[in-house]
């Protein structure tokens, strides 16, 4: 997958965290979240469409695609692992001996 901007991870995240909690994501809902334009979040809408990222059409609930629910899956496993081992290296990195 192609990188993304900084600008449309927020946009993915803020979607797959809707998706989430609600089953779809709604333009109104990611505008407030974002505290972005209903444009700026149709905008990013139509690219990460492109994308083939997220399932959207105006007027209608906002999915993601088979591909991006897997990517997700994989990052957020990743996610946990950097977590947990962000939580317990200051174990390894200690200067002296406990």
């Amino acid at each position: 997958m192609e990188k993304l901007s900084s600008s449309l991870e927020d946009y993915l995240e803020t979607i797959y965290n809707e998706v989430q909690k609600n089953g779809f994501a709604k333009v109104t809902d990611i505008s407030k979240i974002l505290n972005v334009k209903k444009a700026s979040v149709t905008g990013a809408l139509n690219s990460l469409t492109a994308k083939k990222l997220i399932n959207y059409s105006p007027y209608s609930a906002i999915t993601l695609t088979a591909q991006e629910k897997s990517w997700q899956k994989k990052s957020s496993n990743a996610m946990k692992l950097w977590l947990i081992f962000s939580q317990n290296s200051s174990i390894f990195l200690r200067k002296k001996p406990l």
